[in-house]
């Protein structure tokens, strides 16, 4: 077997977080069916199962920043728009 490359596992991870994305979603199929070409084209037998789940989302996201004073973001959802500031 072939000494991994760290140069290799960099680009892979940037890959695969290059954009935010939740599991269990349809449209964030793209990471294991990058990983599972990446098996195969590395000679392993490789399949992808699914499974049915039950995932909590959170309702809402909120951070409270302490300095300055009053400064409040919150958002609804992670896959609704960007953060807004809300009256302190």
């Amino acid at each position: 077997m072939v000494v991994p490359d760290p140069k290799l596992a960099e680009e892979h991870l940037r890959i695969l977080t290059q954009a935010p994305h939740m599991a269990a979603r349809r449209k964030d199929r793209r990471q294991p069916d990058y990983v599972a070409q990446k098996f195969r084209e590395a000679g392993l037998e490789t399949e992808i199962v699914e499974y049915r789940i039950w995932m909590n989302y959170p309702a809402e996201i909120r951070v409270d920043v302490t300095a300055p004073p009053g400064v409040s973001m919150q958002r609804p959802h992670p896959r609704a728009g960007e953060w807004r500031s809300l009256p302190g």
